[in-house]
């Protein structure tokens, strides 16, 4: 997650930090011009394009949504069902299949409860 007020800038100019690089070899680097940085920086309501955005996050090795929005997309780790039911039921070995699909079904409902109250408060 990013901070509040940091600003697309901000992230670029962290991440060139991070990889020991300034923003004005970046643009070099990546053919852009040197004014594409202080431009965002000054002006941080202003949007880069698709493409620009791509090179720099391909740079980086970050999601575009990341240098645009501050967020990362979470990873999914692949669990298998029988981790889940020992999980959910301590290792029982009496879950019955009926329980199984009334924990799926509960966990789908709660799922887009929330999916539900994000679109919500992000009309807001």
């Amino acid at each position: 997650m990013c901070k509040i007020n940091e600003t697309v800038y901000d992230r670029i100019k962290k991440l060139a930090v991070k990889n020991g690089i300034s923003v004005s070899k970046l643009a070099i680097e990546l053919g852009l011009s040197k004014s594409t940085f202080s431009w965002l920086k000054n002006y941080p309501e202003r949007q880069l394009s698709i493409t620009t955005a791509q090179k720099i996050a391909d740079r980086f090795g970050v999601s575009v949504d990341y240098l645009l929005n501050g967020e990362q997309p979470q990873r999914k780790v692949p669990v298998s069902e029988d981790d889940l039911r020992v999980a959910l039921f301590d290792g029982d070995e009496e879950v019955t299949n009926e329980m199984w699909q009334e924990v799926k079904n509960f966990a789908e409902m709660v799922a887009i409860k929330y999916k539900y109250k994000k679109e919500k408060n992000d009309k807001s």
